[in-house]
């Protein structure tokens, strides 16, 4: 099977005509025919049902005209894309990070990443994910490592990476540090520390208050590592996502699973990037991300 004869056919389906279909191709109505016939003979079944000047697809050619649709898609895409890698000289992967989450599997794999292709520059900008959705929009950010909050627009990808616990953070000397679970509803009397830059942070308490469902008081800090000082200063308590506790252990520090009503608070994350701007680059750090959480 050739890719010309599935053009071909492709143009006979489309055109519902031999003779159409042969002149947008610009090959003689006898050699499409040929191509098709000769097809046929390869795959041993029936691709049209002929009567006389007139035909009809079969059941067989309806199946390979769904599944040709794809094939060629995705080789036009991937010719495209690597017409695109070789002519590239000055290669720039921008890419969004979570500033509230408090795992290390995102640094993991920019290491790993940037050693496999040490010639692609790299940048790496915060935000919260109202601030890196909007970046994504205005191409300020090739690709995003968010949560999901809402529902992604249908020429966005959104690859789905893990399902990640929620723990609160607290000092190893408070009264919660001996308890391995705690229910939300149990946190009214201490401070929430909520990361979030100064004009994010009425949008991200409402979310921490209206969905997470904290309803005590909330302080704010620009960064993880400024909202650990905090706790480390007993200021509140840390609310963060993280995949593999054992990489966030501090002895100073006290991680508690967090409960909404005796089931576990969890996050989905997911690397989300605008389908038009996909590339060999986008996919292969989105892939490693997501082996790296797994």
């Amino acid at each position: 099977m050739e890719i010309k004869q599935l053009i071909f056919f492709q143009a006979i389906v489309k055109h519902n005509s031999f003779t159409e279909a042969a002149e947008a191709c610009g090959i003689s109505q006898s050699g499409i025919s040929q191509q098709i016939q000769s097809l046929e003979k390869e795959l041993g079944v029936n691709l049209f049902e002929r009567d006389n000047k007139k035909f009809k697809i079969t059941e067989a050619g309806e199946h390979l005209y769904k599944k040709s649709i794809v094939l060629l898609e995705y080789l036009d895409l991937m010719q495209k894309e690597v017409i695109k890698i070789g002519k590239r000289t000055d290669i720039h992967l921008k890419i969004g990070y979570l500033k509230n989450y408090g795992g290390c599997e995102f640094f993991s794999t920019l290491e790993k990443f940037a050693k496999k292709y040490p010639d692609v520059k790299i940048s790496i900008v915060s935000g919260t994910h109202e601030e890196l959705y909007q970046a994504l929009k205005s191409d300020k950010v090739d690709l995003t490592f968010i949560d999901k909050r809402r529902e992604g627009p249908t020429d966005y990808v959104n690859l789905f990476i893990k399902n990640v616990n929620t723990y609160i953070e607290t000092v190893s000397y408070s009264e919660l540090s001996n308890l391995k679970f705690i229910d939300i509803n149990d946190l009214k009397s201490s401070p929430c520390i909520i990361i979030s830059s100064e004009k994010q942070r009425e949008q991200e308490q409402a979310y921490y208050h209206d969905v997470i469902g904290f309803n005590g008081i909330f302080s704010f800090a620009e960064s993880v590592h400024e909202g650990r000082m905090l706790v480390a200063a007993n200021q509140g308590i840390l609310p963060l996502e993280i995949n593999n506790i054992k990489d966030s252990k501090n002895n100073s520090i006290k991680h508690i699973k967090l409960l909404k009503n005796g089931i576990p608070v969890t996050k989905n994350y997911y690397a989300f990037w605008k389908k038009e701007n996909s590339d060999f680059y986008i996919e292969e750090f989105a892939n490693m991300l997501k082996s790296e959480f797994n």
